[in-house]
């Protein structure tokens, strides 16, 4: 992502924020990862899931950019993930002007 700062990524089977599943992530001005699998039911902040189930990879920032990669199961068994399968689904993300 074009940023400095965090980057969320995610799913959602309506297109927008609500029942959406995600992480957020990015790389702090110390040098140190941030990551975490959250949920939203509404519009906003999205809170943090209980049960982490997607994992971090990798996270870097250099020159204004942020590269974050990480994995999920398909089907995590978490009433707060969506389970991905072979239909529709709507990918969201978001991009921060500040790390926190």
């Amino acid at each position: 992502a074009l940023t400095s700062a965090y980057v969320g990524f995610g799913f959602s089977s309506e297109g927008g924020m609500y029942n959406a599943d995600m992480v957020t992530g990015g790389v702090d001005n110390n040098g140190v990862t941030y990551f975490q699998d959250r949920y939203s039911a509404s519009i906003g902040e999205p809170v943090v899931d209980m049960e982490q189930n997607w994992s971090l990879i990798s996270a870097r920032e250099a020159r204004g950019v942020t590269n974050l990669r990480f994995v999920r199961d398909f089907d995590t068994g978490d009433v707060q993930d969506l389970p991905i399968q072979d239909q529709e689904t709507y990918f969201i993300w978001a991009i921060g002007s500040a790390d926190g």
